[in-house]
């Protein structure tokens, strides 16, 4: 286990019970707890109640037991948009944990677990948040009246998660078909005709993983998805 993996550990068995209006969500929540399909060094706490004041608390909490100084890296705390603190701590050994917590904006489709103290979020709800991060979740129009989808995030390993939650748990065109169809399926179709294949395939190449990482062949599974998603669409209409 690499040193970093153990000051992630040693933050969680602090936490542990000790954060129960928080759950454990994003890449880290999905390979450590499902898949184990890449590294992760993220600790993404969602909640919905989101309280400037309990997460002082965590982060004063954590300050003591290590004995460490914890940088406030960001903030984002606008009406018009989701509430989000950044913090990272540094270890003595010198690596560096970046948590953050975020408020939820999404309805939970099952109810998150708890292993060892801390609540995991389900699959399901890790799906549908990491289908959000990379569509985005702001619906716009531009000038001449098309809707447009503001503040999808562009890395790979998003997209490598999204892949593996396709192949692994449940294709992307069954799952979106099955949750808030019309909208979140207008999302994957833009974001499918829109997203960087070059850039992706440069991405893929950080991300470390005891799997084999295809680019081309998760183009085509992407490819594959969004036309079985359009043609489920169009059942639907008829």
């Amino acid at each position: 286990m690499k040193k970093i993996e153990q000051c992630m550990e040693q933050i969680l068995e602090k936490l542990t019970n000790k954060v129960d209006k928080f759950y454990l969500a994003g890449g880290t929540a999905l390979s450590w707890f499902y898949f184990h399909h890449r590294e992760s060094y993220d600790l993404d706490f969602f909640t919905k109640e989101f309280s400037q004041e309990e997460i002082r608390k965590v982060i004063s909490y954590l300050k003591d037991v290590f004995n460490v100084e914890i940088e406030l890296s960001k903030e984002v705390n606008k009406e018009d948009k989701v509430k989000v603190v950044i913090y990272n701590l540094t270890f003595d050994s010198g690596n560096s944990v970046k948590i953050d917590f975020v408020e939820d904006p999404c309805d939970l489709i099952k109810p998150p677990k708890k292993v060892d103290g801390i609540y995991i979020l389900s699959k399901e709800d890790i799906y549908l948040r990491k289908i959000l991060a990379v569509c985005g979740s702001r619906n716009e129009e531009d000038d001449s009246g098309r809707t447009l989808f503001r503040g999808g995030r562009q890395e790979a390993k998003d997209y490598y998660d999204l892949f593996c939650l396709s192949t692994i748990f449940s294709p992307i065109s069954k799952f979106v078909s099955k949750f808030e169809k019309s909208t979140l399926a207008e999302r994957m179709i833009i974001w499918h005709k829109s997203y960087n294949r070059t850039d992706m395939k440069m991405g893929l190449l950080e991300i470390i993983s005891d799997k084999q990482i295809d680019a081309g062949i998760m183009i085509k599974h992407f490819d594959e998805q969004i036309a079985a998603l359009v043609m489920l669409l169009a059942d639907g209409d008829e």
